[in-house]
């Protein structure tokens, strides 16, 4: 029963982190604000393979349930530790991502926040790795998912300068 309590603990805690960007889910976003941030994504010079809005909303709500898997698998097997730290960076700066993008408008500090997100994954990997390795595979899809980010990011930043 103790471990079903942590696995909700750890999906709370990213679903809070979440939460706490009012502005991480453009689909919520365009609800709530005015001028509305998706309509200002929608405006942007971006590449052909650029994904839709709702399409960034779903592949970051899989990452944040992957993310939440894999930060419980960790904690599980170390506590407290090196890798549950860089857990803990990487659901911060994926909830930056989109507030940066969508909220602020600021694509050159959603690149920063990309880049930054892109090593800190790298490194929770390197460590998690060391503790489970389902903790690591768990994060390869997010890898891939922050990766195009990145490169989505970069791109919109070059068109638009």
């Amino acid at each position: 029963m103790r471990r079903h309590v942590s696995l909700f603990v750890f999906l709370a805690i990213t679903v809070a982190t979440v939460a706490s960007f009012d502005t991480t889910f453009p689909a919520v976003l365009v609800q709530r604000h005015e001028p509305e941030p998706a309509g200002w994504y929608e405006q942007l010079d971006k590449p052909d393979w650029a994904a839709p809005v709702e399409v960034l909303a779903a592949g970051w709500a899989a990452c944040y349930l992957l993310s939440a898997f894999a930060g419980w698998i960790v904690w599980r097997a170390q506590g407290l530790g090196s890798a549950l730290m860089l857990w803990f960076v990487q659901l911060g700066l994926a909830a930056a991502w989109p507030y940066q993008l969508f909220a602020r408008q600021r694509i050159d500090l959603a690149m920063d926040v990309a880049f930054a997100l892109c090593l800190v994954i790298g490194a929770f990997m390197f460590f998690a790795r060391r503790l489970r390795v389902s903790a690591s595979v768990l994060f390869v899809p997010y890898t891939v998912w922050a990766l195009y980010v990145m490169t989505l990011n970069l791109a919109i930043l070059q068109l638009n300068a």
